[in-house]
Protein backbone atom coordinates (compact mmCIF):
# COMPACT_ATOMS: atom_id res chain seq x y z
CA UNK A 1 0.00 0.00 0.00
CA UNK A 2 1.30 3.43 -1.00
CA UNK A 3 0.20 6.74 0.47
CA UNK A 4 1.94 9.62 -1.31
CA UNK A 5 0.86 10.82 -4.75
CA UNK A 6 1.21 13.55 -7.35
CA UNK A 7 -2.11 15.14 -8.27
CA UNK A 8 -3.15 15.68 -11.87
CA UNK A 9 -4.84 19.07 -11.95
CA UNK A 10 -5.43 19.66 -15.66
CA UNK A 11 -6.65 17.80 -18.71
CA UNK A 12 -9.98 16.61 -20.07
CA UNK A 13 -8.91 12.98 -19.81
CA UNK A 14 -8.26 13.35 -16.07
CA UNK A 15 -11.68 14.96 -15.56
CA UNK A 16 -13.41 12.14 -17.44
CA UNK A 17 -11.47 9.59 -15.42
CA UNK A 18 -12.44 11.31 -12.18
CA UNK A 19 -16.12 11.18 -13.15
CA UNK A 20 -15.88 7.48 -14.02
CA UNK A 21 -14.01 6.47 -10.86
CA UNK A 22 -16.17 8.58 -8.57
CA UNK A 23 -19.31 6.99 -10.03
CA UNK A 24 -17.94 3.48 -9.57
CA UNK A 25 -16.74 4.11 -6.01
CA UNK A 26 -20.14 5.61 -5.19
CA UNK A 27 -21.80 2.43 -6.50
CA UNK A 28 -19.59 0.24 -4.30
CA UNK A 29 -20.33 2.39 -1.26
CA UNK A 30 -24.06 2.55 -1.95
CA UNK A 31 -24.34 -1.26 -2.16
CA UNK A 32 -22.09 -2.04 0.81
CA UNK A 33 -23.01 0.86 3.08
CA UNK A 34 -19.39 2.02 3.19
CA UNK A 35 -18.63 5.71 3.76
CA UNK A 36 -17.98 7.59 0.53
CA UNK A 37 -14.32 8.64 0.30
CA UNK A 38 -12.88 11.47 -1.74
CA UNK A 39 -11.44 10.37 -5.10
CA UNK A 40 -8.38 11.80 -6.82
CA UNK A 41 -6.87 11.01 -10.22
CA UNK A 42 -3.10 11.18 -9.89
CA UNK A 43 -0.01 10.63 -12.00
CA UNK A 44 1.40 7.96 -9.71
CA UNK A 45 1.54 6.80 -6.14
CA UNK A 46 4.60 7.06 -3.96
CA UNK A 47 7.61 5.41 -5.56
CA UNK A 48 6.31 6.19 -9.09
CA UNK A 49 3.89 3.26 -8.87
CA UNK A 50 1.26 4.07 -11.48
CA UNK A 51 -0.42 0.67 -11.87
CA UNK A 52 -2.43 0.33 -8.67
CA UNK A 53 -4.56 2.51 -6.43
CA UNK A 54 -4.05 3.54 -2.83
CA UNK A 55 -5.86 5.02 0.16
CA UNK A 56 -4.61 7.79 2.38
CA UNK A 57 -6.26 9.52 5.31
CA UNK A 58 -6.01 13.31 5.48
CA UNK A 59 -7.34 14.75 8.75
CA UNK A 60 -9.41 11.61 9.12
CA UNK A 61 -10.91 11.89 5.61
CA UNK A 62 -10.22 8.84 3.40
CA UNK A 63 -8.96 9.59 -0.10
CA UNK A 64 -8.64 7.00 -2.86
CA UNK A 65 -5.82 7.91 -5.26
CA UNK A 66 -6.12 6.33 -8.71
CA UNK A 67 -3.35 6.82 -11.28
CA UNK A 68 -4.56 7.80 -14.73
CA UNK A 69 -2.81 4.78 -16.23
CA UNK A 70 -5.03 2.48 -14.17
CA UNK A 71 -8.14 4.03 -15.73
CA UNK A 72 -6.61 3.68 -19.19
CA UNK A 73 -5.35 0.09 -18.95
CA UNK A 74 -7.60 -1.82 -16.53
CA UNK A 75 -10.57 -3.74 -17.97
CA UNK A 76 -13.88 -2.92 -16.26
CA UNK A 77 -14.06 -5.88 -13.85
CA UNK A 78 -10.44 -5.55 -12.78
CA UNK A 79 -11.00 -1.84 -12.17
CA UNK A 80 -14.11 -2.55 -10.09
CA UNK A 81 -12.21 -5.14 -8.05
CA UNK A 82 -9.38 -2.69 -7.39
CA UNK A 83 -11.75 0.09 -6.34
CA UNK A 84 -13.80 -2.24 -4.12
CA UNK A 85 -10.54 -3.40 -2.54
CA UNK A 86 -9.63 0.20 -1.72
CA UNK A 87 -13.11 0.84 -0.31
CA UNK A 88 -12.48 -2.22 1.84
CA UNK A 89 -9.47 -0.42 3.29
CA UNK A 90 -11.68 2.58 4.02
CA UNK A 91 -14.15 0.34 5.83
CA UNK A 92 -11.49 -1.35 7.92
CA UNK A 93 -9.87 2.00 8.69
CA UNK A 94 -6.50 0.29 8.98
CA UNK A 95 -4.73 1.53 5.86
CA UNK A 96 -2.90 4.35 7.58
CA UNK A 97 -3.14 3.28 11.20
CA UNK A 98 -0.47 0.54 11.11
CA UNK A 99 2.15 3.26 10.61
CA UNK A 100 0.91 5.13 13.68
CA UNK A 101 0.70 1.85 15.57
CA UNK A 102 4.28 1.07 14.57
CA UNK A 103 5.54 4.43 15.82
CA UNK A 104 3.79 3.92 19.15
CA UNK A 105 5.11 0.40 19.60
CA UNK A 106 8.62 1.37 18.60
CA UNK A 107 8.58 4.34 20.97
CA UNK A 108 7.40 2.11 23.82
CA UNK A 109 9.90 -0.58 22.92
CA UNK A 110 12.91 1.66 22.74
CA UNK A 111 11.83 3.78 25.68
CA UNK A 112 11.66 0.73 27.92
CA UNK A 113 14.70 -0.79 26.22
CA UNK A 114 16.74 2.33 26.78
CA UNK A 115 15.77 2.46 30.44
CA UNK A 116 16.62 -1.21 30.80
CA UNK A 117 19.93 -0.76 29.00
CA UNK A 118 20.87 2.21 31.20
CA UNK A 119 19.96 0.24 34.31
CA UNK A 120 21.88 -2.86 33.29
CA UNK A 121 24.79 -0.79 32.02
CA UNK A 122 25.04 1.18 35.24
CA UNK A 123 24.87 -1.99 37.31
CA UNK A 124 27.54 -3.85 35.36
CA UNK A 125 29.76 -0.78 34.97
CA UNK A 126 29.61 -0.35 38.73
CA UNK A 127 30.72 -3.96 39.08
CA UNK A 128 33.40 -3.61 36.32
CA UNK A 129 31.65 -6.03 34.00
CA UNK A 130 31.15 -4.98 30.36
CA UNK A 131 30.31 -8.30 28.72
CA UNK A 132 26.51 -8.03 29.13
CA UNK A 133 26.46 -4.93 26.89
CA UNK A 134 26.65 -7.21 23.86
CA UNK A 135 23.59 -9.11 25.04
CA UNK A 136 21.68 -5.88 25.66
CA UNK A 137 22.42 -4.61 22.14
CA UNK A 138 21.45 -7.97 20.61
CA UNK A 139 18.19 -7.97 22.59
CA UNK A 140 17.31 -4.48 21.33
CA UNK A 141 18.04 -5.47 17.73
CA UNK A 142 15.90 -8.61 18.00
CA UNK A 143 13.07 -6.57 19.56
CA UNK A 144 13.29 -4.01 16.74
CA UNK A 145 13.20 -6.66 14.00
CA UNK A 146 10.31 -8.46 15.71
CA UNK A 147 8.36 -5.20 15.95
CA UNK A 148 8.82 -4.40 12.25
CA UNK A 149 7.83 -7.95 11.30
CA UNK A 150 4.70 -7.59 13.45
CA UNK A 151 3.72 -4.33 11.75
CA UNK A 152 4.14 -5.95 8.32
CA UNK A 153 1.95 -8.85 9.46
CA UNK A 154 -0.78 -6.38 10.50
CA UNK A 155 -0.63 -4.72 7.09
CA UNK A 156 -0.79 -8.07 5.27
CA UNK A 157 -3.88 -8.97 7.29
CA UNK A 158 -5.47 -5.67 6.25
CA UNK A 159 -4.82 -6.49 2.59
CA UNK A 160 -6.55 -9.85 3.00
CA UNK A 161 -9.57 -8.17 4.61
CA UNK A 162 -9.81 -5.76 1.68
CA UNK A 163 -9.57 -8.68 -0.75
CA UNK A 164 -12.48 -10.44 1.00
CA UNK A 165 -14.53 -7.24 0.91
CA UNK A 166 -14.00 -6.87 -2.85
CA UNK A 167 -14.87 -10.51 -3.61
CA UNK A 168 -18.00 -10.27 -1.46
CA UNK A 169 -19.05 -7.18 -3.37
CA UNK A 170 -18.46 -8.68 -6.82
CA UNK A 171 -19.77 -12.14 -5.95
CA UNK A 172 -17.04 -13.81 -8.04
CA UNK A 173 -13.29 -13.73 -8.65
CA UNK A 174 -13.33 -12.74 -12.33
CA UNK A 175 -12.22 -9.20 -11.53
CA UNK A 176 -9.58 -10.48 -9.12
CA UNK A 177 -8.25 -12.87 -11.78
CA UNK A 178 -8.01 -10.04 -14.31
CA UNK A 179 -6.29 -7.83 -11.73
CA UNK A 180 -3.84 -10.62 -10.85
CA UNK A 181 -2.93 -11.17 -14.51
CA UNK A 182 -2.27 -7.44 -14.93
CA UNK A 183 -0.08 -7.28 -11.83
CA UNK A 184 1.92 -10.36 -12.83
CA UNK A 185 2.41 -9.02 -16.34
CA UNK A 186 3.55 -5.68 -14.95
CA UNK A 187 6.07 -7.32 -12.65
CA UNK A 188 7.43 -9.47 -15.44
CA UNK A 189 9.87 -12.31 -15.01
CA UNK A 190 12.10 -12.01 -11.95
CA UNK A 191 15.29 -13.80 -11.03
CA UNK A 192 14.88 -16.85 -8.87
CA UNK A 193 15.46 -15.95 -5.22
CA UNK A 194 17.28 -18.06 -2.70
CA UNK A 195 15.63 -19.58 0.35
CA UNK A 196 16.94 -16.88 2.71
CA UNK A 197 15.82 -14.05 0.42
CA UNK A 198 12.34 -15.56 0.08
CA UNK A 199 12.08 -15.89 3.86
CA UNK A 200 13.02 -12.24 4.38
CA UNK A 201 10.52 -11.06 1.78
CA UNK A 202 7.79 -13.20 3.33
CA UNK A 203 8.54 -11.84 6.80
CA UNK A 204 8.79 -8.15 5.94
CA UNK A 205 6.44 -7.79 2.95
CA UNK A 206 3.52 -5.40 3.46
CA UNK A 207 1.35 -7.39 1.01
CA UNK A 208 0.77 -11.16 0.99
CA UNK A 209 2.21 -12.99 -2.05
CA UNK A 210 -0.01 -12.77 -5.11
CA UNK A 211 -0.51 -16.53 -5.32
CA UNK A 212 -1.53 -16.69 -1.64
CA UNK A 213 -4.03 -13.84 -2.09
CA UNK A 214 -5.55 -15.40 -5.19
CA UNK A 215 -5.85 -18.84 -3.61
CA UNK A 216 -7.64 -17.33 -0.60
CA UNK A 217 -10.05 -15.43 -2.86
CA UNK A 218 -10.75 -18.53 -4.95
CA UNK A 219 -11.58 -20.50 -1.80
CA UNK A 220 -13.78 -17.65 -0.62
CA UNK A 221 -15.59 -17.62 -3.95
CA UNK A 222 -16.07 -21.40 -3.84
CA UNK A 223 -17.75 -21.03 -0.45
CA UNK A 224 -19.63 -17.90 -1.47
CA UNK A 225 -23.19 -17.54 -0.28
CA UNK A 226 -25.58 -14.71 -1.14
CA UNK A 227 -24.94 -11.68 1.06
CA UNK A 228 -26.14 -8.11 1.34
CA UNK A 229 -23.68 -7.25 -1.43
CA UNK A 230 -25.44 -9.43 -4.00
CA UNK A 231 -26.87 -6.41 -5.84
CA UNK A 232 -23.44 -5.71 -7.38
Amino acid sequence: MKWGSRQLVTGDEALEALSLITSEVHRVCAVTGAPMPEVQIVEALQGNNDFTAGVQFRRGQPIINVPLRVVRDYPPKALTFLLAHEVGHVVSGNTFYPQKWAVGVLALLFGSGALGAVGFGAYFAYNDRTGPWLGIVAALIIAFVSCIAGVCAVMRADERRADRFAVDFLGDVEGAEQWNALVERERGQRATLGLFSRALIKLFAMHPPQNVRMEAMRRQNADFRTTGFSDA
